[in-house]
C-alpha cells in the first residue's frame, strides 16, 4: 500500500552508517578486522516477551531484562553472545566511558 513501509526500508542503509559520536576506526562496517555488532532475527517473528527485573549489580542493584521472540543470534565484536535468548558466556564488549566519568577516575578503570 502507499505510505506503508516494510521492514527492509526501515533497516536500509543502517549497515552503510558509522557510528558518528565515537567514530572509532575499526567500526561500523562488517568486513574482516572490524569490530562488527550484528542481530540476526526474523522480522515477521519479532515480538516482545514480559520484562522481568533482575538483581545482578554489584550491592543488589536493579535492572531490566527485556528479551523479544524471533531474534536468534547477537553478535557483539565478532563473539555470539546470544544464541536464541541463551547467553553463550562470551564477554566480547566493553563498557564505553563518557568524558566525565574518565575526568573523576583519572583514567582508572
Amino acid at each position: 500500500m502507499r505510505g506503508e513501509r516494510g521492514h527492509e526500508h526501515e533497516l536500509d542503509g543502517l549497515g552503510d552508517s558509522r557510528p558518528i559520536r565515537l567514530d572509532p576506526l575499526d567500526r561500523g562496517l562488517v568486513q574482516p578486522g572490524m569490530a562488527a555488532d550484528l542481530v540476526v532475527f526474523d522480522p515477521d517473528a519479532v515480538q516482545p516477551v514480559t520484562g522481568d527485573v533482575v538483581h545482578d549489580f554489584p550491592n543488589n542493584g536493579w535492572r531490566m531484562l527485556e528479551l523479544a521472540e524471533g531474534i536468534h543470534y547477537t553478535v557483539v565484536n565478532g563473539q555470539v553472545l546470544l544464541e536464541k535468548g541463551t547467553h553463550t558466556g562470551s564477554y566480547p564488549g566493553r563498557v564505553l566511558h563518557n568524558a566525565r566519568y574518565h575526568a573523576t577516575h583519572n583514567g582508572r578503570g
